[in-house]
């Protein structure tokens, strides 16, 4: 094969529709192995695997920012999952005994380090399941957990500076959008514009290398600053194209948030049904079965959509990640429009 041959050859792989490959089997792998839906449970309370609703939720977090003396606390609110209830059932609990509080603070810090070791396990198990599954291939879930302590201390560390830097962002957007504001509603306007311009970038560069990083450090065992640099330079030469998926497993995340919802109302009319027939029966042992057989119910469509969601996540990104960081460069959609 000549020369140009094998240019031509490599510009028609570059621009192969690469998107609808990597969203299918992201599906066939979160569809077909429903037992992952655990793993995405708890993978999903450090890192969901979204991009788009990260830069959403950041947005509306930087307007909650109250300068003063109750910034640090506030952040540390905003930035830990639980931590706001936590907060108030410390206040609540304030007034109790020594003994029961240090018996409180006890059992919820060693909760909160299962929790969180579990977490880090489950992402590690998820990602790893996700490359060698297959549509045929039973995946058992034990032999999933396989990696040393030194892994999931890295993935930890990711998932901690990936939340650390997160929250200083919002921070400093929150203090920066307080400054520009001002009684003249054009420089208002163009202060905010301007502290945008910087925000959304930085915090769709955060979100890109940690997820990037975490799916290095699982698959191949690197140390963090290593999965970090190696993450950059996959974002480096398919910026565009990561932007791309990110907005499509936003769009797709949003139609499984829909059909959550809509599942969630086609089971609760069969249930309100069931509910009044109890109140006209008067029987409270039937009153609170049903009631608690709906909660429950609700309960698990939730967990099973979240989990569902967290494992499409994940799969999209492994693929992205696994196509991207080869040698050749992915043209973006954008780029496909114009080189043509």
């Amino acid at each position: 094969m000549t020369v140009p041959d094998c240019l031509n050859s490599v510009k028609e792989d570059m621009n192969k529709p690469v998107y609808r490959s990597i969203f299918l089997q992201a599906w066939q792998t979160a569809w077909g192995h429903k037992k992952l839906w655990f793993l995405g449970v708890f993978a999903g309370i450090l890192n969901t695997g979204g991009v788009i609703d990260v830069l959403f939720t950041a947005l509306k977090r930087t307007e909650t920012v109250v300068l003063g003396p109750d910034l640090i606390p506030g952040l540390f609110r905003l930035s830990i999952p639980g931590a706001q209830t936590l907060a108030t059932f410390a206040e609540k609990t304030s007034q109790t005994s020594d003994a029961r509080i240090l018996w409180t603070v006890l059992i919820l810090s060693a909760l909160g380090i299962a929790v969180l070791y579990l977490s880090v396990a489950c992402q590690d198990a998820l990602i790893h399941a996700i490359k060698h599954a297959k549509p045929k291939r039973k995946l058992h879930l034990p032999s999933l957990f396989r990696h040393g302590h030194h892994v999931l201390a890295h993935l930890f560390t990711i998932n901690i500076l990936g939340r650390l830097t997160m929250t200083i962002a919002i921070a400093v957007a929150g203090v920066l959008f307080a400054t520009v504001a001002s009684s003249d509603v054009t420089k208002t306007v163009l202060g905010d514009i301007a502290v945008l311009l910087l925000f959304v970038p930085a915090t769709l560069l955060v979100s890109y290398l940690s997820i990037f990083a975490t799916v290095e450090v699982s698959l191949k065992e690197k140390p963090v600053f290593v999965s970090i640099m190696d993450a950059w330079h996959v974002l480096k030469r398919h910026l565009l194209a990561v932007s791309e998926i990110a907005i499509l497993l936003f769009a797709a995340n949003m139609v499984i948030s829909g059909t959550m919802i809509l599942a969630i109302l086609l089971f609760a009319v069969p249930y309100l049904l069931i509910f009044t027939g109890t109140l006209f029966l008067a029987s409270g042992p039937l009153w609170v079965g049903v009631t608690l057989a709906g909660t429950l119910g609700v309960f698990l469509i939730i967990v099973a959509f979240m989990g569902f969601s967290t494992v499409f996540s994940y799969a999209v990104w492994v693929g992205v990640y696994k196509k991207f960081s080869g040698r050749t460069t992915i043209l973006s959609k954008i780029q496909r429009l114009f080189s043509n």
